[in-house]
C-alpha cells in the first residue's frame, strides 16, 4: 500500500489531487448526474453547502500512474474508485482527498487517496460540544445542520481525540468495527437519526 512516506514529490501530489477534485466537481454538476444529485438531496445534503465544500463525483473507476502524482517509479497504478470525492482543506492546502462509494450497502465504503497526510479531519469551530463521527458523509451532514454550535471531528486511524463529558463518539452503522471504549458513544442506524440525535444533545 503506498503512503505518503513513500512520495518524492508532495507538490506534485497536491496539484494532481486539486486537478482531480476540480475535475470531479465538473462531473458533480454536469450531465448525467440526476441520480447522484438525488442521492444528496435524498440524505439531506443542501446544494450550498456541497458547494462550499467543493464536493465532487467520480463517475467511474480510474487508474492513474503512480509516478505522475509524485510517488517513485514502479509502484504502480492509483485507482480510484467512483463514489463521492471529498477533499479536505487545512490553511488553504489539500491535505486529504477521500472517495466515499455510496452504492455499498455495507463494509467500509471510504476509501483514502494514497498520499493524503494521516490526520483527522475538523469541521467547525471549536465548542463546548465535540462530535466524534466515523462515517465521513455524516460528519459532514452534522457540520452542514449544526456549523456554529459543534465540532465535528472525523477520526484517522493514527489520530486520537481526548475524550470527554463535552464529547460524544458515533460509529459508522455501516462498519462491524467496536466503538471506542474510551467515548461515550451513541449509536444510529439512519442520516436523519444522527440528526436528531445531536440536536437533542446541543440544544
Amino acid at each position: 500500500m503506498k503512503t505518503r512516506e513513500d512520495m518524492t514529490d508532495n507538490v506534485l501530489w497536491r496539484d494532481k489531487a486539486v486537478a482531480f477534485s476540480a475535475r470531479s466537481r465538473q462531473e458533480l454538476w454536469g450531465k448525467h448526474n440526476e441520480d447522484i444529485l438525488a442521492w444528496f438531496f435524498l440524505n439531506g445534503f443542501k446544494n450550498r453547502f456541497i458547494k462550499d465544500k467543493l464536493l465532487g463525483w467520480n463517475r467511474r473507476p480510474k487508474e492513474r500512474p503512480s509516478e505522475a502524482w509524485g510517488f517513485p517509479e514502479g509502484t504502480g497504478p492509483l485507482f480510484f474508485p467512483p463514489g463521492i470525492v471529498i477533499p479536505f482543506v487545512e490553511e488553504k492546502h489539500l491535505r486529504k482527498l477521500m472517495i466515499f462509494d455510496h452504492s455499498r450497502p455495507g463494509g467500509s465504503p471510504c476509501h483514502v487517496v494514497p498520499g493524503s497526510a494521516g490526520i483527522p479531519m475538523v469541521f467547525g469551530q471549536d465548542t463546548r460540544r465535540t462530535a466524534v463521527v466515523e462515517n465521513i458523509v455524516h460528519g459532514l451532514l452534522l457540520h452542514q445542520e449544526f456549523p456554529e454550535n459543534l465540532c465535528v471531528v472525523v477520526p484517522d486511524d493514527s489520530a486520537s481525540c481526548v475524550p470527554d463529558s463535552n464529547t460524544l463518539y458515533f460509529p459508522d452503522p455501516l462498519s462491524e468495527k467496536s466503538p471506542d471504549p474510551s467515548f461515550e458513544s451513541r449509536t444510529y442506524t439512519t442520516p436523519a437519526e444522527l440528526v436528531a440525535m445531536v440536536r437533542s444533545w446541543v440544544s
